[in-house]
């Protein structure tokens, strides 16, 4: 029984060591088009928090909660698009996260749409 504790204290180890070192907030470009959205709302979702982006389309948003990740509801006019900011391409492969690692992020709405719509059809 020993041995099994110790080898399950060596996964639980192992995964937290790949787990990245995430920001305690969000922040990033949002664009549509290649062009920046001025003074957009955005909403962590399950909370009042949120912060609108500025000329550029930065946005910075301190993260209710760092125990998990939230998605993100981007408002501009009367669209709405939701953002998962957590994606894996594969089972070997690792988690990426928009948004809340040290390098900048830039979101094109016009793509992800694009991308939605092209996946939605396969």
């Amino acid at each position: 029984m020993k041995i099994n504790i110790f080898k399950l204290n060596m996964v639980f180890l192992f995964f937290v060591g790949c787990t990245p070192s995430l920001k305690n907030n969000y922040s990033g470009y949002i664009y549509y088009k290649d062009k920046p959205l001025k003074k957009i709302k955005i909403v962590e979702s399950s909370s009042n928090n949120y912060t609108y982006t500025n000329d550029e389309g930065y946005f910075y948003l301190k993260r209710r909660s760092t125990k998990f990740v939230n998605e993100l509801i981007i408002q501009h006019g009367i669209e709405i698009d939701t953002v998962n900011l957590a994606s894996k391409s594969g089972a070997d492969s690792k988690i990426n996260f928009l948004f809340l690692t040290s390098k900048i992020d830039t979101l094109d709405l016009y793509r992800e749409r694009i991308f939605k719509k092209q996946s939605s059809n396969n």
